[in-house]
């Protein structure tokens, strides 16, 4: 039996309930948590929908959907939702 790894999560600019987690190699599933993100509070802020966990903080990372058998940490990855704007007139 190997010893267990640790798995980091690094939210990126966001919000994650989780920051490490440590991983039993012999589990049979380990379940990522999800991740929140808004950037202030003002009425132009931008809010981002979380697209998953990834091998590196910028888009050229892979899509972690399984877990090495090392010490890892996985970035969270984001996209920005398009607000619709108005003018009062």
């Amino acid at each position: 039996m190997q010893a267990p790894c640790e798995l980091t999560f690094d939210a990126n600019g966001g919000n994650c309930a989780v920051q490490k987690e440590i991983v039993e190699l012999d589990a049979e599933e380990v379940t990522l948590p999800g991740a929140t993100r808004k950037d202030s509070v003002s009425v132009l802020a931008r809010e981002y929908v979380f697209t998953g966990w990834y091998t590196d903080p910028t888009t050229n990372g892979v899509r972690v959907t399984a877990f090495t058998n090392a010490n890892q940490t996985v970035y969270a990855h984001w996209a920005a939702i398009q607000k619709e704007s108005y003018m009062v007139i």
